[in-house]
């Protein structure tokens, strides 16, 4: 008990270090020798207070030393990672294993009666499953504040100069949406710096005329380069429309842009973003979701603030890796590897994401940029809120039960072109979500380990 008690110490003290430097690193412009000093001295500050629990100069002398071969290690393998960041991680999964060493022992001997001891190992065993998934998660989120340097692009380009413009092809699927958002929609898109694209707007399965008959009015008001299409019965929902729209899609179209109904695109949407693909191997582009008025209502302003939260955190992590997702508007796809990938898939309820997963197996790469080139409409009740959320929820999943013998070790994985993070990150995506029962599972069992006790 007294090995895993002080460790537990020792990892406490080098992780409040850890975060101290951090802040410290991104407070300031430091001088990095000073920087490189302070991450030397917290392990040696960790050992002293840990000293005092416990007088084991040796445990001591050794976790100490296990600090500084970490430290090499991480400053030879993640040199754009500040100092504070290599102490974190380190300190982290010192944390867990001494914790789970510690709980074991612990309630091992302990006397308690069977019925407890089997709800507290179950507790255990819930939190082991959670560790590595709970790890992944929190990198995505702290590398935003742990990298000093971002290696691949996530900026977008100066307005291309090409004389001669590819061909966009820009998708709009509409489902019983107020005629004039959809109007005001298109009237933006209709003001795009960029010559060379068409519009195919798919309206599926709305049954009131009076909501899609104004829509193919104005398609045709604004001329041909809008075609409007209303199709009932279809299905498949968003993919089976954003597939249908494929098949009328100009022959001589290279790029395919997909727009949500709502959202109102920036002007220079598509001649900021179109020279990434001057690169064969980029699959898609994609800018991140924003949204519009929500200043004035509280409720609203949380959800903007909660949905940008992915954007600033976990996309740019998953960029770093070529691991981004589309995310259902905005999105540049080269026509050629969403036919690689084999078109939308209308069985995932997050058609969006899981094509992403596809893109990247058929070997293409991608780039997340992080600017804002559009706004949408957040739902105005839970009620919507809750129905987009468990779309958000249920689709990795099925993307997991889909893809996951892509996902496994060699050479037990389906062949394909992930890499090994795009396996890591895209398993991530659908295991994050079971998590969550993971961690409802662990509460219940929480009560009943109190109640048997």
């Amino acid at each position: 008990m007294s090995f895993f008690s002080t460790n537990l110490l020792f990892f406490v003290v080098v992780n409040f270090g850890a975060v101290l430097l951090t802040v410290f690193e991104n407070l300031r412009d430091t001088n990095q020798r000073f920087s490189v000093l302070l991450r030397w001295l917290v392990p040696p500050a960790a050992g002293l207070v840990a000293m005092v629990w416990n007088n084991d100069p040796v445990l001591i002398a050794g976790m100490t030393f296990l600090s500084f071969l970490f430290i090499l290690y991480a400053g030879k393998k993640m040199p754009d990672i500040l100092y504070g960041g290599h102490l974190l991680v380190f300190s982290l999964c010192g944390l867990i294993i001494a914790g789970c060493g510690y709980a074991f022992l612990f309630f091992s001997g302990i006397d308690v009666s069977w019925f407890t001891r089997i709800f507290v190992f179950g507790l255990m065993g819930v939190g082991l499953i959670l560790a590595p998934i709970g790890l992944i998660e929190t990198w995505k989120i702290w590398e935003t504040l742990l990298r000093r340097k971002w290696k691949r692009p996530r900026q977008p380009l100066e307005a291309t100069r090409k004389q001669v413009l590819p061909k966009v092809s820009i998708h709009i699927p509409t489902y019983s949406e107020p005629p004039e958002i959809v109007i005001q929609t298109l009237n933006k898109i209709n003001d795009l710096r960029y010559a060379n694209y068409e519009v195919i707007v798919i309206d599926n399965n709305t049954p009131d005329p009076s909501l899609w008959k104004p829509v193919e009015l104005h398609c045709r008001k604004l001329g041909e380069k809008f075609r409007f299409f209303h199709i009932s019965p279809l299905e498949g929902a968003k993919a089976g429309a954003l597939n249908v729209a494929f098949t009328h899609t100009a022959p001589d179209a290279e790029f395919i842009g997909v727009v949500d109904a709502d959202y109102h695109v920036n002007a220079d949407w598509i001649c900021r973003l179109i020279d990434y693909f001057d690169d064969p191997a980029i699959g898609f582009v994609q800018p991140p979701h924003a949204y519009r008025e929500w200043e004035n209502n509280p409720y609203l302003r949380m959800c903007n603030w909660e949905y940008k939260l992915f954007f600033e955190t976990h996309a740019k992590s998953l960029n770093e890796y070529d691991s981004a997702l589309t995310v259902g508007t905005l999105c540049l796809i080269r026509k050629k590897a969403l036919e690689d990938a084999g078109l939308w898939s209308e069985w995932c309820l997050t058609e969006d994401s899981e094509l992403a997963i596809r893109i990247h197996r058929a070997g293409y790469s991608s780039v997340f940029i992080n600017e804002n080139f559009g706004h949408g409409l957040i739902p105005e009740t839970y009620h919507g809120f809750r129905k987009q959320r468990f779309r958000w929820a249920y689709g990795p999943v099925q993307e997991l039960k889909k893809h996951f013998r892509f996902y496994l070790p060699r050479p037990f994985a389906k062949k394909s072109g992930l890499t090994r993070f795009q396996k890591l990150f895209h398993m991530s995506h659908g295991m994050a979500q079971i998590s969550f029962l993971a961690g409802y599972i662990f509460s219940i069992l929480s009560v009943f380990t109190a109640g048997s006790m």
